[in-house]
Parts: C-alpha cells; sequence; structure tokens
C-alpha cells in the first residue's frame, strides 16, 4: 500500500499545551469575527472537553466497571441458586413418586391379601 505524499504538522511542535487548551475557544471567536455571515453555527459542539471533564469521565467509567463486575458476580450467585432450587424441586418430585409408588404398592397388597 502506497503511503500519501503530504506535509503533517504536529500539534506538540506548534503549541504548548495552554495554548491547545485555549485552541478551540480562540478559533470559534475569531471566525465569529472575521466571517459571521458564513460562521454561524461555531465550532464548539461540546466534542470538545476541558481536563476536569477527562478526569470526571474516568472516574465514572471506573465506576461503572465496578458496578458493572458487582451485577455480574450477583448474576451468577442468583443463577446458581436458581440451580439449587431446581435440584431441590427435582429431589421432591422424586419423594412424591416414591409415595405415589409405596401407596400404588400398599392398595396392591390390600386387594390381594
Amino acid at each position: 500500500m502506497k503511503k500519501k505524499q503530504r506535509e503533517k504538522v504536529s500539534a506538540k511542535e506548534v503549541l504548548t499545551r495552554k495554548e491547545l487548551s485555549s485552541f478551540h475557544q480562540d478559533l470559534d471567536k475569531y471566525l465569529k469575527q472575521q466571517i459571521p455571515h458564513i460562521y454561524q453555527e461555531g465550532i464548539l459542539n461540546n466534542q470538545t472537553i476541558g481536563i476536569d471533564d477527562v478526569k470526571i469521565i474516568k472516574k465514572m467509567a471506573k465506576e461503572i466497571a465496578e458496578k458493572e463486575t458487582e451485577l455480574s458476580q450477583r448474576k451468577e450467585h442468583i443463577n446458581k441458586k436458581i440451580k439449587e432450587v431446581k435440584n431441590i424441586g427435582v429431589s421432591t418430585q422424586n419423594v412424591y413418586d416414591v409415595q405415589d409408588q409405596w401407596t400404588h404398592l400398599t392398595n396392591q397388597l390390600k386387594k390381594h391379601f
């Protein structure tokens, strides 16, 4: 595959962190002042977020992952309990079957003796 031959710009070489943090707001203001008849909506669309927002998002993502793990463990525990209850149900049915067989057998014996 052939690479595209074009010039590249590295933000690290052109801007400082401080400049980069205010770049979108500065660009938005500049474009609104220079070409208001064309540029009405602006570039700020809530897609560009600040560093504090990133920290909050990471914290929330961690909390979500913890809750998902907890839910998964609870689901596993519930499924285990369901299997136990089903096994008890099978055991109970076996007891009823034996009782029915016993009753049938005693009735048969009563008829013959």
